[in-house]
């Protein structure tokens, strides 16, 4: 049993193995006081198992399950889970999108090429958003993908850019319907009507306040410039 900060949030995580704790490491806190707490049953973890394309160990298994009940537990505090790649640009964060294989780290390793240490990972895939005074911003997590690209920082969220493959760049800035549709699928939906509710809330309270962008791209680093000279725009 160990706490955590994430978002903001002090949580207090009950676990089995001992590889949740050595994945969390970098946000562990010394606290007597948290503002929830999670943990997940070995029934839980078969459950996972089973859902599961690719088999896994029961300490992977658990830490998914309890990523899983933190994305829905922060809910109450105007926060939610959203998959993509989070970078933090001179104080600001960008979150790119896209669907599964289409290639976002791609894009931003290809980013952190072009600007070196300008540029700091917050979360390479599964990113928190916490709407706070009204304002989106960004947290990391420990939860940040195979690559492990990520940091326990955060950041005001400028931008949201949806990434789609092409044989050229080409970056626009589109509409919070379009991009809407296209990010629906990039959420965790909860089955609870009432959390369902809640966090489409706190999606399009982050879309009303972010710059929307749609990048057509190749893998290759020009693609990398044509994405930032957009963002910039938005420091």
């Amino acid at each position: 049993m160990f706490i955590i900060e994430i978002a903001n949030l002090k949580i207090q995580i009950i676990n089995k193995y001992k590889y949740l704790r050595l994945l969390c490491k970098d946000y562990i806190i010394d606290s007597s006081s948290f503002d929830f707490s999670v943990s997940v049953t070995d029934e839980e973890i078969i459950e996972e198992s089973k859902v599961n394309p690719i088999k896994q160990s029961n300490p992977y298994l658990e830490s998914i399950c309890i990523y899983r009940k933190i994305a829905y537990n922060v809910l109450k505090y105007d926060a939610f889970l959203i998959h993509g790649s989070a970078i933090k640009i001179d104080n600001n964060a960008y979150l790119f999108c896209a669907k599964s294989g289409i290639g976002k780290t791609t894009h931003t390793m290809n980013l952190k090429t072009l600007l070196g240490d300008k540029l700091t990972f917050i979360n390479g895939d599964k990113p928190i958003i916490r709407i706070i005074n009204n304002t989106p911003t960004v947290f990391g997590s420990p939860w940040c993908g195979k690559e492990n690209y990520g940091s326990n920082t955060f950041a005001p969220l400028k931008a949201i850019v949806f990434l789609e493959r092409s044989e050229e760049n080409i970056i626009n800035e589109t509409s919070k319907k379009e991009i809407t549709k296209k990010l629906l699928k990039q959420i965790l939906v909860p089955s609870d009507v009432t959390k369902l509710d809640k966090t489409f809330d706190l999606l399009n309270k982050t879309l009303d306040n972010v710059k929307l962008f749609n990048l057509k791209c190749t893998k290759e680093l020009d693609s990398a410039k044509i994405s930032y000279d957009a963002i910039k725009n938005c420091f």
